[in-house]
């Protein structure tokens, strides 16, 4: 029975790699079961394929069991297209292992299976591509990280450097600002200041020339007192003088006597009616 077993695993590991990764998963979907019986199981599995091999695989089930062929055996796999061979041998398994590779290749699920295999290695060959893309992306993305936080950090001390150039900029226009405030008020100060001195200065000089303007009506006002007071005088004396020659020359003298002394009074008037204007126009 050992050796059975250990001729049917010679013959597993020969087969295929595609029936080998079959029984692989179906030892990982239902695990690890005793020796004798998972010999079973995989000789149940592997004639299990083809429906038309369904009485074979009871045959085989019976004859490991007592290893007692019966004439249904018999005419079973006369029906299945196998002749009769004895119950663990090489020769039988070797045919069974045989009609189930025949019947894989002529099944469509097989054809099937081989696209699905051949789809599954390229899925394997895109997916590893997608992991070298993705590292290349990873790549790709960690540099632009970087760069970005370069560019951040540039930014950051641009901004930096605008924000302290612009609050200089502030504090100059504030001191600029004060000092245009302090001239202005400086000249503000000056300016009304210059203008109280020429005020005082206006008023001192209006108050000069209304004093000279005083002091003028009052000699222009003397002046014509003075001058009326000689002419008075003059008159006065003129007369004392034509009454006194009258007197002592007589009256033939009298008419050109007369005369003369009218012609020096006019004249003494005259000269005095001159020089009066021009004593009035002095300041």
């Amino acid at each position: 029975m050992l050796k059975e077993n250990q001729q049917l695993q010679d013959i597993v590991r020969e087969l295929p790699e595609d029936l080998q990764q079959q029984r692989r998963e179906d030892r990982d979907e239902f695990g690890d079961v005793p020796n004798d019986e998972s010999i079973n199981f995989q000789k149940t599995k592997l004639l299990d394929v083809s429906k038309e091999h369904t009485k074979l695989d009871k045959i085989h089930k019976n004859s490991v069991l007592d290893h007692t062929p019966n004439n249904s055996e018999v005419e079973d796999r006369m029906l299945s297209g196998f002749e009769p061979t004895p119950p663990g041998s090489r020769a039988f398994l070797q045919e069974t292992v045989r009609a189930v590779l025949t019947e894989l290749e002529t099944n469509h699920t097989f054809t099937c299976l081989t696209d699905v295999m051949y789809n599954v290695t390229r899925m394997k060959k895109d997916e590893e591509g997608l992991i070298l893309e993705g590292a290349g992306k990873a790549v790709e993305l960690t540099y632009l990280k970087n760069q970005l936080r370069r560019e951040q950090t540039l930014r950051a001390n641009d901004i930096g450097l605008r924000e302290e150039l612009i609050a200089n900029l502030k504090d100059d226009l504030q001191t600029q600002f004060f000092q245009n405030q302090m001239e202005q008020e400086f000249v503000n100060r000056w300016e009304s200041s210059r203008c109280e001195q020429n005020a005082e200065r206006l008023d001192k000089t209006v108050s000069g020339l209304k004093e000279q303007e005083d002091l003028l009506k009052h000699n222009m006002d003397t002046e014509m007192r003075v001058n009326t007071d000689t002419i008075n005088f003059l008159n006065q004396a003129i007369q004392v003088t034509r009454f006194n020659v009258t007197l002592r020359i007589g009256v033939k003298y009298t008419k050109s006597r007369t005369l003369v002394l009218n012609s020096v009074s006019l004249r003494l008037q005259t000269s005095l009616v001159l020089s009066t204007p021009y004593k009035l126009t002095q300041p």
